[in-house]
C-alpha cells in the first residue's frame, strides 16, 4: 500500500519525534508499504525517507515547482515527481490510499 506522510523539513524538532518517525519508517518497509512524501532530505521528511529506504522499502518523493531549488531532494528515492504547486503536491499525496498529516 502507498502511504503518504506530510511532515516537517525543519531540523529543529524534538528527538522523540525522530525516534517515532524512524520506527514508522521501519514498520512501513518491513510490511511492504511504499512511502509517498515531500522528497526532502532534512528534518522529519529526511528521517522518514532514510528510514524506509535503509530498511529496504520503496519511496516516492513529491516536490513542488518553485521550491525544488530550496528543498534538497532525497537522493535515495525510487522516483521523484514534481507537482505544479504546493496545493497540487498535497492533493497528489492525498490521492494515495492512506494519508498521515494535516
Amino acid at each position: 500500500m502507498k502511504i503518504a506522510i506530510y511532515c516537517s523539513a525543519n531540523d529543529n524538532i524534538a528527538a522523540e519525534y525522530y525516534t517515532a518517525t524512524r520506527e514508522l519508517g521501519e514498520w512501513m518497509a518491513r510490511n511492504g508499504h511504499t512511502l509517498v512524501w515531500g522528497g526532502g532530505s532534512t528534518g522529519l521528511m529526511g528521517c522518514i525517507g532514510d528510514s524506509v529506504h535503509d530498511n529496504g522499502g520503496q519511496t516516492i518523493g513529491i516536490i513542488s515547482h518553485g521550491i525544488e531549488h530550496i528543498i534538497t531532494a532525497q537522493t535515495l528515492v525510487a522516483g521523484i515527481d514534481i507537482a505544479g504547486n504546493i496545493t497540487q503536491r498535497m492533493a497528489y499525496m492525498k490521492s494515495c490510499s492512506r494519508w498521515i498529516g494535516k
